[in-house]
This record gives structure tokens, C-alpha cells and sequence, in this order.
């Protein structure tokens, strides 16, 4: 029985020395022009689609109730082909509130490519004086967020506009 303890904490003291040198061995350098390889245990390497929101658009910047505001964006794909996405555009009101959440699903986009999406929404009555934020985000098929953006992307509502407003009131 002793001899058995000992074979298995014998097997356990090399099992364990194998991996500490193991891990502290060097990687070597990579030569000019070649990747450079990376070393984990217990993970397996997943590859993330290299997508990009390129631009947001938001016609007219200023508007009325009832008036028609169209946004736009693109989607720039930089590496092999991905199908199944979702495009989510998110409207936010002054105070940080979500006022509309729209989005366009099973968007593909070939390598290397761009692909645009267009939303026309009619400005509810309902909705306040002030500027609004718009931010998209790319969902990949497990609606997990891949890309996002912000940038110039906002429009006002201004009743001020009124002789428009009244008169299709």
C-alpha cells in the first residue's frame, strides 16, 4: 500500500515538474514577416469578425414633430465573410433615456466588405424639444455586441419650427 502512496505521489511530482518547465520555457522569436505565436492552456482560440461602424447619419439634423428623419450607417467588415448579424440603433433623449430601440437582423457582409443600413422614422408628437444621441451597435448571431458607435450621430427636435408644425397638425 505504501509503495502504491508513493508510485502516485511519484507520478504527481513529475506530472507536475513537466508543466512548470513547460511554462517556463521561452517563446522564441519571431523571424521579420511571420506571426507570432502565443502559448495558453485550457483555452481554445476563437477568431472575432473585424467589424467596424464607419459612419452615422442622421438627415435632417433638425426637425419637427412629424417630420421624417432618416439615419443611416455602414458596416465595414475586414476580414473573411460573416452572415447572421444584427444592427441595433438606439435613440437617447438629454437625460440619457432610451426614447426608440429599432433593428435590422440577418445582415451579411462579404470579406472585406461594407454593407449600409437605413432606418425613416417619423418624429412622434410625443417626443420633447432637445437634441437626441443615436448609437448602433453590431450584434453577431448570439446577440453578443461586436461594434458600436456615436460619433456625430444626433439630430434636434425644435417646435420653434411651428408654421410647419401647425399647419400639419
Amino acid at each position: 500500500m505504501y509503495a502504491r502512496k508513493g508510485l502516485i505521489y511519484l507520478f504527481a511530482l513529475i506530472a507536475t515538474a513537466s508543466v512548470t518547465a513547460f511554462a517556463a520555457l521561452p517563446l522564441q522569436q519571431a523571424s521579420p514577416g511571420t506571426a507570432r505565436a502565443t502559448r495558453s492552456i485550457g483555452a481554445a482560440a476563437t477568431s472575432q469578425p473585424a467589424l467596424r461602424v464607419t459612419g452615422i447619419a442622421a438627415t435632417p439634423k433638425t426637425l419637427a414633430p412629424i417630420d421624417v428623419l432618416t439615419v443611416s450607417t455602414s458596416v465595414a467588415n475586414d476580414a473573411s465573410r460573416v452572415d447572421g448579424l444584427t444592427v441595433q440603433m438606439v435613440v437617447f433623449d438629454e437625460t440619457g433615456e432610451p426614447v426608440l430601440q429599432e433593428k435590422q437582423s440577418n445582415i451579411g457582409i462579404a470579406q472585406n466588405g461594407k454593407q449600409a443600413v437605413y432606418w425613416v422614422w417619423r418624429i412622434p408628437d410625443r417626443l420633447a424639444d432637445g437634441t437626441y444621441a443615436i448609437q448602433m451597435t453590431v450584434l453577431s448571431g448570439g446577440e453578443r455586441e461586436v461594434a458600436s458607435d456615436t460619433r456625430d450621430a444626433a439630430f434636434r427636435v425644435d417646435r420653434s419650427l411651428s408654421d410647419r408644425y401647425s399647419a400639419r397638425r
